[in-house]
């Protein structure tokens, strides 16, 4: 699911300790459901960990976003990045392309922070690739 925010949608704090991942990008196998088998490639990062600070928030219902920058640097497309992920915690699992808003926990926030572990795999479509990929995703809440 991805959608465009809405005007009041905030940024949430991770508050997780510093991360730096290093991508390494391969070429995929080649085959698939689409004719850009050929141009794929592929990076893991397992076990990324998010800490999102929800104390202003609790006691309200709320939907928080994964989102995926369309500005990612080294892209020239949108279609040259696809992202799916893996949750282990209180969010959930999911996929989308850069400049999506994904949907990832919807309820009440009872809890001053949500901790959740992503096992990110990245598809880059060598064909929208300049050569160097910044994956900087965040976290957005939304509160009613």
């Amino acid at each position: 699911m991805s959608a465009s925010a809405p005007a009041d949608a905030a940024r949430l704090d991770d508050i997780a300790p510093p991360r730096h991942l290093r991508l390494e990008l391969e070429w995929a196998q080649p085959g698939g459901r689409d004719a850009t088998g050929l141009h794929r490639m592929r990076a893991r990062a397992p076990g990324v960990e998010y800490l999102l600070d929800t104390r202003p928030y609790r006691g309200r219902m709320a939907r928080i976003y994964y989102v995926l920058p369309l500005d990612a640097a080294g892209l020239t497309s949108p279609f040259g990045l696809r992202v799916s992920w893996q949750a282990r915690g209180e969010l959930r699992s999911g996929e989308g392309r850069a400049g999506a808003r994904v949907l990832v926990y919807e309820g009440r926030i009872d809890t001053p922070r949500i901790q959740a572990f992503f096992d990110l795999d990245l598809e880059v479509d060598s064909r929208y690739f300049a050569g160097t990929l910044r994956f900087d995703p965040y976290f957005e809440i939304d509160v009613q």
